[in-house]
């Protein structure tokens, strides 16, 4: 979902998204009526039974009925893109306002509308002139570890690597995976960095886990091309999850420079 609305920002028509700012907070109120509201700095991960995922996802079905009608209305437009970013960045917000206390849910959720159309409008003005060039995206849902790609079949590779290990993922998600119908228990078991029960032991799988990834990685990748990895400096979330001193901490670039090796991927540039 959140990768689909990314990609559709890239044409989303601009006057839709100026009418919602116009009228975030009956926005706003729309979607606290079918949505939901968060809980204000509720930090703890709600638990949904399997058994309840498709009463859950049903009701999902509903809302996009009901919001769809409501919100074209107040923005003139009932294109699916629209509705859709606007509700991304309403489950962010939700997300942030039961993580901190800082902002109310309404603030929160206009700071965050602002400045996700003031980076649409960025993009699009980069790009103007030449969205015909852009390409057409395929977006699967897979696993890295394992991904159903043919041997040498990619030109590039680029992402960033999670630190599920050190930041709980499905806690600062819960807002957006509770509407969403996923099951949290089931993703804890599969999620890259959140096996294991102590940090040792997650952090362990964790390095075992992105070492496949990057075996696949090595795997599809056509000849000479290049994998870009994006690795954030984290010595002090290291540090603190392994409750080490940080001058001990192997810094995550390091041990994926080591794991690359492996895989016969050289590094050009570090930085």
């Amino acid at each position: 979902f959140m990768t689909q609305v990314k990609y559709n920002a890239f044409t989303l028509p601009q006057k839709p998204l100026n009418t919602a700012l116009k009228k975030k907070e009956k926005l706003f109120q729309i979607f606290t009526q079918i949505a939901g509201k968060p809980l204000i700095g509720n930090k703890i991960t709600k638990k949904i039974k399997p058994n309840n995922n498709f009463n859950i996802k049903e009701s999902l079905t509903e809302f996009k009925s009901s919001g769809t009608n409501q919100i074209a209305d107040l923005i003139g437009t009932d294109r699916t893109d629209a509705f859709d970013f606007l509700l991304l960045a309403y489950l962010d917000s939700a997300g942030y306002s039961e993580r901190s206390k800082r902002k109310s849910p309404q603030k929160q959720f206009h700071a965050i509308l602002e400045r996700y159309i003031f980076v649409v409008k960025k993009i699009q003005h980069v790009i103007e002139g030449s969205e015909s060039n852009l390409a057409t995206a395929d977006i699967i849902q897979g696993d890295a570890r394992l991904m159903e790609l043919a041997d040498q079949s990619i030109d590039g590779v680029l992402f960033s690597p999670p630190y599920s290990f050190a930041i709980n993922y499905l806690a600062n998600d819960s807002f957006h995976l509770n509407f969403m119908g996923e099951n949290i228990e089931d993703l804890k078991e599969k999620m890259i960095g959140l096996r294991g029960r102590t940090i040792k032991e997650k952090y362990s799988l964790y390095v075992k886990d992105m070492d496949k990834v990057l075996s696949e990685c090595a795997r599809v990748l056509k000849p000479s091309r290049f994998c870009t990895i994006i690795v954030g400096t984290n010595d002090n979330q290291l540090s603190k999850a392994l409750n080490i001193p940080k001058e001990q901490v192997t810094g995550l670039h390091k041990i994926f420079i080591d794991l690359a090796s492996k895989q016969y991927i050289i590094f050009l540039k570090l930085m």
